[in-house]
């Protein structure tokens, strides 16, 4: 079956049922019926048994009544009579049945039983349901609105909508309505997702022709990773924005480490996005004006160096700071280019970018200025894109015709953004000038240069190669698997850290010399033998965080330091767990590092494994600086993971000292990338990881390994 052809009836019917047809104006039923029969080019045949017609439409009295096919089926009925009608359009042979009908499962568990009813109907056939509670599709290319919306003035274009409200949707679609350039291919509305998901839309928008850039609003994934795997490919061809919303706790309150509960508050799908190379955006206003942007972008390449061009010398260093923080580059323009503009108005040494283009505009007229300017400056081959800072304001700017940089826009097809102060009358007009050379106005500086940034994602993850979509389990020993199969039959749900730090081991992961002690003369004997300084901690496979109940003791520097240490963690342990069963002591040598790291792999009930890296030590989930990606890993994504992480300072060359073994950190995480596919493993952390000094590699100081299907305590 071609991708997409299972749901391809619900955008692509050459004939429509209305289940739930209503005679009266004002009802969904009966705006149904109007949206279909005022344009839709196929057949169209309301369902209402006390009617002869709605909309000049002939009525049937049921759907079996129709005489032919019927490809999609949409339901307007009361939620209790939803499954009999499913149930007709299965005997039917329908292969398209969309909900519009609310009282299902988002109302609790009566109406989770009417949708449990909807899909066991659904069952074993070749029937697809979407929905229920959803505002319904339009699919512009054949003209149909399968929505009860009034969506009159919808026009086609390159745009495709997809959300899991249907209000966020029709609300969407009405603002885009009113921007005269921007049109939509196809806009979906997923209500429950009970069938059809995002996945299954997703994938059917990559082979759809009319579609070229992808707006998306998420709340949830039925199947997250079906839905990345998608998506990383597709970015290769079409831009995908997104805003999603709400965070799941669910994996936090069954976790036993700190990685699960760091991921339970939105990081993941953030951090999976970006490595998806989907435009994750933060508001609906943010989604409508990069979506747009990208859309009259289409076919431009890099964002990265970028040239200010403004009429306001403060507007241009404001513009320099959000291009700063976006991680975009200023452009430095060529010797040849300064001169160009040099010939309009003299350019002063230091202040070439942002390019104030006021005294030019003086000089030799606002028009004239502009145009040789942005001509000058977009045909620099050190140039990306541009920001482009417009105002007008009594005694300056107001004749400024917007067309005279088209020539240099379509010569160079190079992209540009602009933000334009001064009174809306004049501002209006140009804003739409400006739309049809490619130039989308926005509303901050700030916005224009995120559309930039977005469209430099677009243009990095165009053409890359998607990775391969599985990891191959990393082989473990044959030692590894006895200890996890000694603890499953001990019946714990993790290794103890002894245990865990052994296995990290086998995997090549270092870890610092220690001993297991029953009490205080073990533990200075171990100490001496070791070496000081050292660290002492409660060994107890009932207790995940030591630290928070007294177990740990730190920079030990003598015999009786560690003795006075094992009495304290004995008595601090027993007050704090005292139905914990202690399994002694640990004397472990102190690390000295660059930096400590937290790392882990988490199953997340969206997305799956993931793996984790970020800010670590007691500080780890107070400072919740931390980055994760879904495996497989190659060593760019891991680099560019650590970097986004911000620690470039501690980890690189410093002061005279040389940078940390960011190769033994790469490792590490390469390997939890393979080890998210063992079947055997649930979490893993390490915390802290100290990153040593280049070519003295990395030491796992605490560790955790949580088995799968194990229960929490």
């Amino acid at each position: 079956m071609k991708p997409g052809a299972s749901i391809k009836p619900f955008f692509e019917p050459r004939s429509v049922a209305v289940i739930g047809a209503s005679r009266s104006p004002g009802k969904a039923g009966y705006q149904q019926v109007a949206n279909l029969a005022r344009i839709f080019r196929g057949q169209v045949f309301p369902i209402n048994p006390h009617a002869t017609e709605i909309c000049g439409v002939p009525c049937r009295r049921s759907v079996s009544e129709i005489e032919g096919p019927v490809d999609l089926a949409i339901v307007l009925l009361p939620a209790p009579h939803v499954p009999e009608a499913v149930r007709a359009c299965v005997e039917k042979g329908v292969p398209a049945v969309l909900i519009a009908s609310a009282g299902f499962a988002e109302i609790g568990p009566e109406g989770k039983r009417l949708q449990d009813a909807i899909l066991d109907a659904v069952a074993g056939t070749k029937t697809r349901i979407w929905g229920p509670n959803c505002n319904g599709l339009v699919n512009t290319g054949v003209n149909l609105l399968a929505s009860f919306v009034d969506l009159s003035g919808v026009r086609p274009g390159p745009l495709a909508i997809v959300g899991q409200t249907g209000i966020f949707a029709a609300a969407f679609l009405n603002q885009i309505m009113d921007i005269p350039e921007l049109g939509v291919s196809k806009v979906a509305t997923l209500g429950n997702a009970s069938d059809v998901d995002i996945a299954d839309v997703v994938e059917y928008l990559a082979e759809d022709s009319a579609t070229e850039v992808i707006a998306l609003y998420l709340e949830g994934f039925k199947n997250g990773e079906r839905f990345i795997r998608l998506c990383r490919e597709l970015v290769r061809r079409k831009p995908i924005v997104a805003v999603t919303a709400g965070g799941s706790e669910a994996g936090a309150r069954a976790s036993l480490s700190h990685t699960a509960n760091l991921a339970a508050d939105g990081r993941v799908t953030r951090g999976v996005f970006e490595q998806a190379g989907i435009v994750l955006v933060d508001e609906f206003s943010e989604l409508i004006d990069v979506a747009r942007a990208l859309a009259l972008w289409r076919g431009a390449s890099s964002a990265r160096r970028i040239a200010v061009l403004t009429t306001s010398g403060g507007a241009g260093v404001l513009a320099v700071d959000h291009i700063d923080r976006a991680g975009l580059d200023v452009a430095t323009f060529s010797k040849e280019t300064i001169a160009r503009v040099s010939t309009l108005s003299p350019v002063p040494a230091g202040s070439e970018n942002p390019l104030d283009i006021w005294p030019a505009m003086q000089a030799v007229g606002t028009n004239r200025a502009i145009g040789e300017i942005a001509d000058a400056v977009l045909a620099d081959p050190g140039v990306d894109a541009s920001v482009m800072v417009f105002g007008a304001f009594s005694g300056g700017g107001s004749e400024f015709d917007p067309s005279v940089i088209r020539q240099a826009l379509e010569t160079s097809k190079k992209p540009a953004a602009a933000w334009l102060y001064g009174p809306r009358a004049l501002l209006d007009p140009w804003a739409q000038l400006l739309a049809k050379q490619t130039v989308p106005v926005f509303p901050t500086i700030g916005s224009a240069v995120r559309a930039l940034q977005a469209q430099q994602t677009v243009f990095e993850h165009r053409g890359q190669l998607a990775p391969s979509p599985h990891a191959s389990p990393l082989a473990v020993p044959a030692a590894s698997r006895a200890l996890i199969a000694e603890a499953r039959r001990r019946g714990d749900q993790a290794l103890s850290e002894v245990e865990s730090r052994r296995l990290l081991a086998h995997w090549g992961i270092a870890a610092p010399p220690e001993a297991l002690v029953a009490d205080e003369d073990e533990a200075a004997h171990a100490a001496e033998r070791i070496g000081y300084p050292v660290a002492v901690k409660i060994v107890s496979a009932e207790i995940a965080h030591k630290s928070d109940v007294g177990g740990v003791a730190l920079d030990l520097g003598n015999a009786a330091a560690v003795r006075a240490a094992v009495g304290r963690i004995r008595t601090a342990v027993r007050a704090a767990a005292p139905e914990a069963k202690l399994d002694g002591f640990i004397v472990q040598a102190m690390v000295r590092g660059r930096a400590e790291v937290i790392a882990g792999i988490t199953r997340t009930p969206q997305f799956g494994p993931v793996v984790m890296c970020g800010l670590g030590g007691l500080l780890a989930e107070a400072m919740r600086q931390v980055a994760f990606r879904l495996p497989p890993l190659d060593a760019a994504t891991v680099d560019r993971m650590i970097e986004s992480l911000g620690v470039g300072a501690i980890l690189g060359a410093t002061r005279g000292r040389g940078p940390a073994d960011l190769a033994a950190l790469r490792h590490v995480l390469m390997t939890f990338s393979s080890l998210a596919a063992d079947p055997d493993i649930e979490q893993i952390e390490i915390n802290p990881l100290v990153v040593l000094d280049q070519g003295q590699g990395v030491s796992a100081v605490d560790a955790l390994v949580v088995l799968r299907n194990a229960k929490p305590a």
